[in-house]
């Protein structure tokens, strides 16, 4: 699990997947703004991977995956760096 693998913690990655599934229901023309178009929440999620390295600075990338993933995002943060490390190749 990519959890695991990341040192994430998987409760935050669960509650993260979770929050973006309800957030993506409900705005999902701001995530089609930010460039996710994925409807599976695991998709999705890597998608957001991608953004969360783009952003280069620390309060943008703080405060996009906070709205988006919830606030839990912060435990999820090495699996998104490692998704978008692996999806970079």
């Amino acid at each position: 699990m990519i959890a695991k693998q990341s040192g994430g913690d998987i409760d935050s990655m669960a509650l993260s997947i979770n929050r973006l599934a309800v957030n993506m229901g409900k705005t999902p023309e701001a995530f089609r703004a930010l460039g996710v178009s994925a409807k599976d929440p695991l998709e999705a999620f890597k998608q957001m991977s991608d953004i969360f390295l783009k952003l280069g600075d620390p309060e943008q990338r703080a405060a996009v995956m906070a709205q988006a993933l919830g606030k839990a995002w912060f435990g999820a943060a090495p699996a998104l760096a490692m998704e978008a490390r692996r999806s970079a190749r």
